[in-house]
């Protein structure tokens, strides 16, 4: 993944929201072994604490969570100025068929691959260019 990542640059910080704790240690452990700087949340109210002291450039975010919805998690992160900017993604175990609203960068299948790791890293970093 060396070429998804700038080695002059600092490693992308990544909020991961997943409410289910294994699937979140697991997805973390990978994300980490690319490089990343990852904060995981269980509920979307611990998003929602944690993003504006970390201020992540990219936020995945599960789309059903116990406490709210992923899109709920985003709008509220847009709310924000400290984290209005980062490059939120919704991810999903659900096929397509949604309307991507407008607060939401991109919608994910899951499981996460390198492939699509690489293509939100690529997008994340150039929206904050």
């Amino acid at each position: 993944m060396s070429n998804a990542m700038n080695s002059n640059a600092s490693p992308l910080r990544v909020l991961l929201v997943e409410d289910y704790p294994d699937l979140a240690a697991a997805t973390a452990d990978f994300l980490e072994a690319e490089g990343f700087d990852v904060r995981t949340a269980l509920s979307g109210r611990d998003a929602l604490d944690v993003a504006p002291g970390f201020r992540p450039e990219l936020v995945l975010c599960d789309l059903n969570l116990p406490d709210m919805s992923g899109v709920d998690v985003v709008h509220q992160l847009r709310s924000n100025p400290a984290t209005q900017r980062t490059y939120a993604v919704i991810l999903t175990a659900i096929g397509a068929g949604f309307t991507k609203p407008a607060d939401v960068d991109a919608f994910v299948a899951k499981p996460l691959t390198i492939d699509s790791i690489q293509s939100l890293v690529k997008a994340a970093r150039s929206s904050h260019n």
